[in-house]
C-alpha cells in the first residue's frame, strides 16, 4: 500500500431483521392526510402545510394558538396605554 492511494473502507449496508410496525403506521397516517388535503404528488406537499393540517384539527393546538396571540395583543395593547401616558405627561410637563 502506498501512503497516496489509500483503499476505501467497506460501506455499511443493515437489513432489517424486524419490521417496524409504528413507522408504517406512520407513514399510512401521512399518507391518508395527503389524499385529505388534496396532495397526491410527493414532491409537491411540504410538512409545514401538513403539520397546519393537523395543528387545525386540534382542539388543544387551537386553544394555545388563540392565548399566545391574545396575549400578544395585551402587551402591545398595554405598552400603547404606557406610550400615550407618557406623551401627555410631557405635554402637560412643556406646558
Amino acid at each position: 500500500m502506498s501512503f497516496f492511494k489509500q483503499p476505501k473502507p467497506r460501506g455499511f449496508h443493515h437489513e432489517m431483521i424486524y419490521v417496524d410496525e409504528r413507522s408504517e403506521r406512520l407513514a399510512e397516517i401521512e399518507q391518508r392526510a395527503k389524499r385529505e388535503l388534496g396532495i397526491e404528488k410527493e414532491e409537491g406537499y411540504s410538512s409545514e402545510t401538513i403539520r397546519q393540517a393537523f395543528q387545525q384539527a386540534t382542539p388543544r393546538v387551537q386553544r394555545r394558538r388563540q392565548r399566545r396571540l391574545m396575549q400578544e395583543n395585551t402587551l402591545i395593547f398595554g405598552l400603547l396605554v404606557i406610550l400615550i401616558l407618557l406623551l401627555v405627561l410631557l405635554w402637560v410637563y412643556l406646558i
